[in-house]
Formats: structure tokens, C-alpha cells, sequence
């Protein structure tokens, strides 16, 4: 999406302010939002209003731009980079107006160009990450009178990973959001990432299928992953569970054929490793096996199957809640995956 000259990433709608020019990003849209979640709780719709993973881009003519940006909700941090190179960090207080300063300092011009081949973007695009768990606002973008434009194809990766799924998706257990797996299989990768991460509240909703088979990014993403099973073990029956998850992956699927899709089961946690089997537990093996049922049963070629366990590969990465990894978890989780879609979309 295109908006005052500025590319945002991983945002599928801008609602605008009463009263003011500023707008909330949104990663989905509000027709999917306000069908999320169980029964009266509105959690779902909640996390949905957070811009994890959103970015904005832009390349200015000049070397000085102020940016004013806020949080509606809770603090939150936000990640500058110029290309491939990190910028600044700053803290958004929840509720005020801050202005981010950003200064090119750096003569990129002056390097060899062989140095800058393998980044993933050209070092003139100005990139602002925001990170997990917060609702994120852009107010205006002053570049003291110097044009800027949303970068080209050629300068941003030219591949997009929509990656929909639990919190673990959505990066929660990573103390630096750019550790969370999916930002860093997608560095390893050089692609973008679509983060639709619904954390606490990823139940396949046939308004969430819809999106993400349909009209998810205008339909821009290249491959998906699908890490979906953990959330729904406490709520759903397993009939329940396969009717979800079977409309999810047979919608995409069939409105994608030709795009790569990646079954996650689910990652190794305390429930599936407690002496005393829970019914937790119990849902979640059957969950698992649907999964491998459904991956089955389609015989596509597009769509694969990847085992939770050979993600997360070590059981010492979690942190200590025991569901959701650590920093060093999400690392090697990052690398673990970035292997396996590689090998799974080269063949």
C-alpha cells in the first residue's frame, strides 16, 4: 500500500483519524477484524489492530526526515534500518506524539560496490520496523522540502512470505522483535514477510480463510506458512479443528495452486512433554494428525508438510513459560525453517 509517497508493508488497510490526518495500521481489514475470536471476546480483534511487523519505506533526496508516529495502546518500539543496516531504535509512549529523527550520515557512495551486492535492499531505502504487540499510528512524515517516493521492485526484496499463525508467529518470546523466527528466516531467505500472526487467537475463521486465500496483500504473497493448531487446542473438538483447518488450507490452496504452502505442526512445549497427559495435550496430537491427514489427502505438490519438532529442535530454547521461545529460540528456530523452505521451494 502506497500512502503520502510511502510504501506500508504488511498493512492491508489506513483508518484515518477523525479530525486529523493521521491514520491506524491495520494488518487486516476491518470486515475481517470484526469477525475474529470465540463467542463474546474480543481478543482476537484486538491483536488483530496490532501492526507487528508493519513497516514503512521510503527513499528521500535528502539527508534529514522527521517522522511523527504513536501508540495507541501499550509502549511500543519501532526498528529503523537504511536498507540492510541498522539505523536507531526508539520507544513509542503509549499515547503521545513522538518525533523520530532520522539523519543520513553515511555516503554509501563511497564503498566499493562490491560490499553492497548480497543486501537484500538498496541502502537508500529508509525502513521503520514496528515491533510486537502494540497498535501503531503514523501522523505526517516532514522531509524538509526534498522529494521521497516508495522504493522500486528492484530495490526491496522480490519475494513476500505471508506467514499467518499462533503468537509464536506473531513473535512473542523474542526480548528483540528482529529475533523473532520469522524476521530471521527471512533475512536468511531474502524475502519479505506478510506477518499476520494472531497471538492467543489464531482459530482459522472462515473470514481469516478468506483473506488470506483471496484478497490477503491484493493476493501479493509468493509462499505461506500455516503454524495453526496450539491456540485452538483448548477451545476446539477435533472435528472442530479439522473443519477449520481443512476450509483454511483448501482455500488457499485452491485459489492458489501454484504458490507453495507449508503446514506447520505444532512446536514442542510443555503440555506435549508433562508427565501427566492433559486434554490439552490430547488435542493437540490429534490436531497433528489431521494435519498430516490433510497434507495426505490433498497430494499437491505445493503443499508441504513440516514437523513443529524439527523447528524447534531443542527444548531448552523455550523460555520459561514453555510454550514460546527464547531469543536463542527464535534464532535457531530461524535458521532451522529458512533450510526447509528453501530445499521445499527450490524443488
Amino acid at each position: 500500500m502506497i500512502y503520502q509517497n510511502i510504501e506500508f508493508l504488511n498493512v492491508a488497510e489506513l483508518e484515518k483519524i477523525p479530525g486529523s490526518a493521521s491514520v491506524r495500521l491495520h494488518r487486516f481489514p476491518e470486515k475481517v477484524r470484526s469477525h475474529l475470536g470465540l463467542g463474546r471476546s474480543s481478543y482476537g480483534r484486538y491483536v488483530a489492530e496490532m501492526t507487528t511487523g508493519c513497516e514503512l519505506r521510503f527513499i528521500s533526496k535528502g539527508d534529514r526526515v522527521h517522522l511523527s508516529l504513536s501508540s495507541l495502546d501499550a509502549d511500543g518500539e519501532i526498528v529503523v534500518f537504511k536498507g540492510d543496516f541498522v539505523h536507531s531504535r526508539h520507544l513509542l509512549k503509549a499515547g503521545l506524539v513522538t518525533s523520530v529523527q532520522l539523519t543520513d550520515n553515511v555516503d554509501f557512495g563511497k564503498l566499493r560496490p562490491e560490499v553492497l551486492k548480497d543486501g537484500l535492499f538498496s541502502p537508500h531505502v529508509w525502513r521503520i520496523l514496528f515491533c510486537h504487540n502494540f497498535t501503531g499510528v503514523f501522523h505526517d512524515i516532514n522531509p524538509f522540502g526534498y522529494d521521497i517516493r516508495p522504493p522500486l521492485h528492484s530495490e526491496v526484496p522480490s519475494r513476500k512470505w505471508l506467514a499467518y499463525g499462533s503468537s509464536i508467529t506473531h513473535g512473542a518470546g523474542a526480548l528483540l522483535h528482529t529475533n523473532s523466527w520469522i524476521t530471521q528466516a527471512a533475512c536468511s531467505l531474502g524475502v519479505d514477510v506478510l506477518n499476520k500472526g494472531m497471538g492467543g487467537s489464531c482459530f482459522c475463521e472462515p473470514e481469516m480463510a478468506e483473506y488470506l486465500a483471496v484478497s490477503g496483500e491484493k493476493g501479493e504473497w509468493d509462499f505461506a506458512t500455516l503454524e495453526i493448531g496450539v491456540n485452538m487446542r483448548g477451545h476446539f473438538s477435533s472435528d472442530e479443528f479439522e473443519k477449520h483447518a481443512g476450509f483454511l488450507v483448501n482455500r488457499i490452496i485452491d485459489l492458489n495452486p501454484e504458490k507453495p504452502v507449508f503446514l506447520i505442526t505444532t512446536f514442542p512445549n510443555a503440555a506435549t512433554s508433562s508427565i501427566e497427559t492433559s486434554q490439552d495435550a490430547r488435542n493437540e496430537q490429534l490436531f497433528n494428525q489431521h494435519l498430516r491427514r490433510l497434507h495426505q489427502k490433498r497430494c499437491d505438490q505445493n503443499l508441504h508438510l513440516i514437523e513443529g519438532n524439527t523447528v524447534l529442535d531443542n527444548f531448552s530454547l523455550l523460555s520459561c513459560d514453555l510454550i514460546h521461545p527464547s531469543d536463542n529460540g527464535h534464532i535457531a528456530m530461524g535458521r532451522n525453517i529458512a533450510a526447509i523452505l528453501s530445499s521445499g521451494l527450490n524443488n
